[in-house]
């Protein structure tokens, strides 16, 4: 867990750096714009990456995050992405919460409501109001 919120901070530092190097003007202290931050395993391997326009760390050291985007991966490959306009990440235990719409798309479904908790450390995901699921091709193709 201390390894993953040494990796997010690097990133952040990283990010900052790179738009200095690129002569963007910084953020004020506290903030990102355009960033991204990914997760590896211990071989490297990309297991998700998240991404936003804006990101405002608050007080309570939570990441409130404007255009949020989180793709997941599996054997290297793209499983799905998870896309909100404003949302909470709490790098400490890798939940996010948003009360905002929420889209998540994968090649076999999508799932759409207003709302939503995800627990990354447990696969666990919760959409809490006017959930709408379509499967591509239909119930057998799951």
């Amino acid at each position: 867990m201390r390894v993953r919120f040494c990796v997010v901070l690097l990133s952040m530092g990283l990010v900052l750096t790179w738009m200095g190097a690129m002569g963007q003007s910084s953020p004020a202290p506290g903030q990102m714009s355009k960033f991204t931050i990914p997760e590896r395993d211990r071989s490297g391997v990309l297991l998700w990456q998240m991404s936003g326009e804006k990101g405002v760390i608050r007080p309570d050291g939570k990441l409130e995050v404007d255009q949020l985007v989180v793709s997941t991966y599996r054997q290297a490959k793209l499983d799905w992405t998870l896309t909100t306009e404003k949302c909470i990440f709490n790098r400490e235990n890798r939940e996010v919460i948003g009360e905002a719409p929420v889209r998540i798309v994968s090649d076999k479904m999508e799932i759409t409501g207003v709302g939503f908790h995800w627990v990354g450390a447990e696969g666990r995901f919760i959409i809490r109001n006017k959930i709408k699921l379509v499967i591509a091709g239909g119930l057998s193709k799951i």
